[in-house]
């Protein structure tokens, strides 16, 4: 009888109620002038840190980039942020010309960009 019950109240529970639910998450606007989105690699680690912040008309330093409130300490957690911006929200990647800030491999960036699609986030490559 239990097992009935829960799969009952399963099947009553719409689908769409855990896609609101996300979707309540997500930034209600897109950001101005979109968002930037920075990569490294952890010299200590190896692993990947990235760093999402709001776009500006200026560069931004080292500082801001890897200030501990600022560092996303993996893809998963990246792409955790990414699901959470605005539909239609432009991320911009881009690697600063200071510091030791690099692109991932391909696969990763692959991986990241497809999964944002999938939001209705853009990310573009400035190289």
């Amino acid at each position: 009888m239990r097992t009935a019950l829960l799969i009952f109240c399963l099947l009553a529970i719409p689908p769409s109620v855990s896609v609101r639910a996300a979707e309540a998450e997500r930034a209600a606007h897109t950001a101005l002038k979109g968002i930037e989105l920075y990569s490294w690699k952890d010299a200590a680690t190896g692993s990947w840190h990235f760093s999402l912040l709001p776009g500006t008309n200026r560069n931004e330093t080292a500082t801001e980039i890897t200030a501990p409130s600022q560092v996303i300490a993996d893809v998963h957690k990246l792409e955790q942020r990414l699901a959470r911006l605005a539909k239609g929200e432009q991320v911009f990647w881009s690697i600063p010309n200071f510091g030791n800030f690099a692109f991932p491999p391909t696969a990763t960036i692959d991986t990241v960009v497809k999964y944002a699609a999938t939001f209705d986030v853009k990310v573009a490559i400035v190289r």
